[in-house]
């Protein structure tokens, strides 16, 4: 991925963050943020399973579609997570990370470190040895995601605009 497409997925999760904080009944901790992630990796997990063996009652083209959206579902909070704990995003960190696998793989080893995330977070989160840990697992998960978003041709310019856009009525609607 480009320098230019993730300094952009970054600044529009930030700016999403920034509004859900004001229709948000209490502050999210990095424990909601880890649950969060898991819930993203099982619709994508469903959308996986579905292209494949389940019943499907979706097109390709709309299977597609949905793959995108769950992706970016989860680099959205993956990145809440991160600006949650660190503030700001090391993006060299995140865009070296290079993986060579099937789809499937990326997605497996992708659900694995959310997995790890989620116990991390919750477990281990006051020591400041774990913190180190938790973000080297963030940077990790997040050049997984990213990669799983590549291998699935995804577009996160276009999709966290849509995104943004709709996140943006969303809050709207809430705020009134």
């Amino acid at each position: 991925m480009e320098a230019a497409s993730l300094s952009f997925v970054v600044r529009t999760a930030k700016e999403l963050k920034k509004e859900f904080r004001k229709i948000e009944t209490q502050p999210w901790t990095s424990y909601a943020y880890s649950m969060e992630i898991i819930v993203q990796v099982g619709h994508l997990a469903d959308i996986f399973l579905r292209q494949e063996y389940k019943y499907n009652p979706h097109s390709k083209n709309e299977n597609q579609t949905r793959i995108n959206d769950e992706v970016c579902d989860v680099i959205l909070n993956l990145l809440f997570l991160y600006i949650e704990l660190y503030e700001e995003v090391e993006l060299s960190k995140i865009n070296n990370v290079e993986v060579c696998m099937s789809k499937e793989s990326l997605f497996t080893e992708l659900a694995l470190s959310c997995a790890q995330l989620t116990r991390l977070s919750s477990t281990y989160f006051d020591s400041n040895q774990s913190k180190a840990d938790i973000k080297n697992m963030l940077e990790y998960t997040l050049g997984l995601s990213i990669s799983l978003a590549d291998a699935c041709n995804c577009d996160l310019i276009s999709n966290f605009l849509r995104i943004k856009s709709e996140s943006q009525i969303y809050i709207e609607k809430k705020s009134n």
